[in-house]
C-alpha cells in the first residue's frame, strides 16, 4: 500500500519499487544523518555531514544486511 506520495523523487521511488520484478531482492532505504546545516536549525541544502552524521551513516552501513559490504559512506 503506497499513500501521501507528494513530489517527483517519491514518485519515482514509488514507481522503482512496484515495477521492478527481476529477481527478489532486499532494498535497504536509509536518510542521510545530521548535517552541518542541521546544527544551524537549517532545512535543506547540500551540506556535508556532521561528526555525528558520519557515526549514524557508519552504524546504519555496519547493521546492513551482508551483501552491502561494498557500500562506502559518502560525507
Amino acid at each position: 500500500m503506497v499513500n501521501r506520495v507528494q513530489d517527483h523523487i517519491q514518485s519515482r521511488t514509488v514507481y522503482y519499487l512496484v515495477n521492478i520484478h527481476v529477481t527478489p531482492r532486499s532494498i535497504d532505504l536509509c536518510r542521510h544523518g545530521e548535517s552541518e546545516l542541521n546544527l544551524r536549525g537549517r532545512i535543506g541544502g547540500d551540506s556535508g555531514l556532521s561528526a555525528r552524521g558520519k557515526q549514524a551513516g557508519r552504524r546504519a552501513l555496519g547493521s546492513s544486511s551482508p551483501g552491502l559490504a561494498h557500500l562506502t559512506l559518502l560525507a
